[in-house]
């Protein structure tokens, strides 16, 4: 490959004028920063604005949203802590799930009083987590050190195998981080301001051998339009997209759909209801849901679905999904 690489640059050499040599290194010379994470929030930021001048697909709004939205309640419903109180104002404490406690020092949590099992995460995050749970498949030493590499993770264990001294430093790691602006993505505001905390709550089950499953609703403009169910824990992870009506929308996404598709669960317009208050007065934001033996318990309000990366194509097109929501010209 590096042969075939070097050979590439010399014939460029030989055809393209000096100038356009130059603007090219310039500009792969700032690609690398990007990704290297050296390259200045500040022009990580300009960069973004820039390519989302006119946005079309959902991918392109969400990063418009990054880019312009600088609404607090954002922050509030970004921070796993703060937005319980938002919960509890607007929908009522009977949809929150049960915790043991915030901590801002992770050697503050008394390991040996909580449940076999249980749930911890930082607030000031998306997507990092530990879940402690039983029915997890067994683990060496090496698998909790693995995630010492990474910046955030989602890990998965047995109570059998935990290292408590890795498990601290991990969240040390975390709690030290921002994750406001990470290598080779775009700034995401709503973060930049939350104080890190770590959050210990309950483990909500799926049945007997299972996670929870995430029920994902997407507003815009205040209403739902789509339904997104992630099984993502599951040893074959799938997710399936939903209109209003429990019509499966054919969607490219990150993993296939269930097969056979789940049923329409009877509390499904309970939370649609609850979803949109939650939502109300927001252009765009996705409110997760478990539903737990009846028990429809809250999950979390994302400002930005993926950072914005993930493009979803129904039908074949790109603009379809989201395609009612404008984003706020005056944000």
């Amino acid at each position: 490959m590096d042969y075939v690489i070097a050979n590439v640059k010399k014939i460029l050499k030989s055809i393209l004028p000096v100038e356009v040599l130059d603007r090219m290194g310039l500009w792969l010379s700032r690609k690398e920063q990007f990704f290297q994470g050296t390259w200045p929030r500040r022009r990580a930021m300009a960069t973004l604005r820039k390519s989302v001048s006119n946005p079309e697909t959902f991918a392109e709004k969400v990063r418009y949203k990054m880019a312009f939205d600088r609404n607090p309640i954002l922050q509030v419903w970004a921070d796993k802590v703060a937005v319980r109180e938002y919960v509890s104002e607007t929908i009522g404490s009977v949809y929150l799930n049960n915790i043991f406690g915030t901590f801002r020092n992770p050697e503050d949590i008394s390991f040996t009083a909580l449940p076999t099992n249980f749930v911890i995460k930082p607030n000031h995050a998306s997507g990092a987590v530990i879940i402690v749970w039983e029915g997890a498949a067994r683990q060496d030493s090496s698998y909790l050190e693995s995630f010492m590499k990474d910046k955030w993770g989602r890990i998965l264990i047995n109570p059998l195998d935990l290292n408590w001294s890795v498990i601290l430093k991990i969240l040390k790691k975390w709690l030290s981080q921002n994750y406001h602006y990470e290598p080779g993505s775009f700034p995401e505001w709503a973060y930049k301001h939350i104080k890190p905390r770590v959050i210990v709550e309950e483990f909500l089950p799926h049945g007997v051998r299972g996670i929870a499953q995430d029920f994902r609703f997407f507003l815009f403009n205040g209403l739902c339009e789509y339904i997104e169910i992630d099984r993502s824990w599951n040893d074959q992870p799938t997710r399936t997209m939903f209109d209003t009506n429990w019509h499966q929308i054919e969607a490219t996404l990150k993993f296939p759909p269930e097969i056979p598709l789940p049923e329409r669960p009877r509390e499904l317009e309970m939370m649609i209801s609850l979803a949109e208050k939650l939502g109300q007065g927001i252009d765009h934001v996705r409110c997760d849901f478990y539903l737990i033996n009846s028990r429809i318990i809250f999950g979390e309000l994302t400002n930005y679905h993926t950072g914005g990366s993930q493009q979803i194509r129904i039908n074949g097109s790109l603009k379809t999904f989201g395609e009612s929501w404008t984003p706020n010209k005056m944000y």
